[in-house]
């Protein structure tokens, strides 16, 4: 079916809004994604979107006359899409005795980047579940664990694509090496994102920080310490997805602007270096296991 330019535009203004997929294999894996990439999977047809969604139908575009011609056309507009899915429930950590060990906010901020600057170009997939490097390659997509690099791999096509920041300074957070936009992440530059011939340099922070906050979630026994460390239960999350979102959120129930720096992401990664320093990771002999997804 040929899809017309208004509905493509109309799905893509639903990313970042939640879809389940009713396709099976989808339902199996509690898969959850956009509605702009269950549509590009061609797990749901500009058809059925339509009809389901009322928020969704085609638009005619408006013609007016102007000096270009009389067909020329006005962009049309479009109504807010809903949500397809429903936020995580509020899940707060102990965030005082936190602070409190790191004397400040910015004494996380320090002893996460000091942290992640030793270990940049080190293989973050190895890094983190074996706690060293190896030889024979120092970046995320020259990883043999296909888990990991595979553009079908649950990594790849569902957890990194939801974690995704707005390009607006407000928010704190670089969108492209996700960051907080503080110097002490290798002179981030403040309240602005990556220049552009700091960009792919800075590839390696971001693929660490995805590669980290994956890996805490799907190794049972590295979710169970790191969540423990955090203060909340093991099974927090229902699925992934909650999770991804959980992550990008700030710390700070009601945060200011200076503090939404500080997302839950950030202290997911305090809380596994912290765990590293203090000898208390409990990592089996030859590493972490990634389970197979049924």
């Amino acid at each position: 079916m040929k899809v017309s330019a208004n509905l493509t535009v109309v799905l893509e203004r639903t990313s970042g809004k939640l879809y389940a997929c009713p396709v099976p294999q989808c339902a199996t894996l509690g898969s959850i994604g956009t509605v702009w990439e269950h549509y590009r999977a061609n797990h749901l047809t500009a058809k059925r979107a339509a009809d389901e969604w009322p928020d969704l139908r085609e638009h005619k575009r408006a013609r007016y006359p102007s000096p270009q011609g009389p067909n020329s056309l006005v962009p049309p507009t479009y109504p807010a899409p809903p949500a397809y899915y429903p936020a995580p429930p509020a899940i707060h950590v102990n965030l005082e005795s936190i602070i409190a060990r790191r004397q400040s906010v910015d004494g996380i901020y320090a002893y996460v980047a000091n942290w992640m600057s030793s270990i940049l170009h080190v293989c973050p997939y190895d890094v983190i579940m074996t706690g060293f490097g190896v030889p024979f390659h120092s970046q995320l997509f020259q990883c043999s664990e296909t888990r990991m690099t595979s553009k079908q791999s649950e990594y790849l096509s569902i957890f990194r694509p939801c974690l995704r920041y707005g390009k607006k300074p407000e928010r704190s957070v670089c969108y492209v090496c996700f960051c907080p936009q503080l110097p002490a992440f290798d002179f981030h530059p403040v309240q602005n994102r990556c220049s552009r011939d700091q960009a792919s340099s800075r590839e390696l922070w971001r693929d660490l920080w995805f590669s980290l906050g994956y890996l805490v979630f799907r190794v049972p026994l590295l979710r169970e310490q790191v969540f423990q460390e955090l203060g909340i239960a093991k099974d927090s999350f229902k699925t992934i997805l909650h999770y991804a979102i959980w992550l990008l959120q700030t710390a700070y129930p009601e945060p200011t602007q200076a503090q939404s720096q500080l997302t839950n992401l950030v202290l997911v990664a305090n809380a596994y270096f912290t765990l590293c320093d203090d000898g208390r990771l409990e990592r089996p002999a030859k590493g972490f296991l990634l389970p197979e997804l049924n």
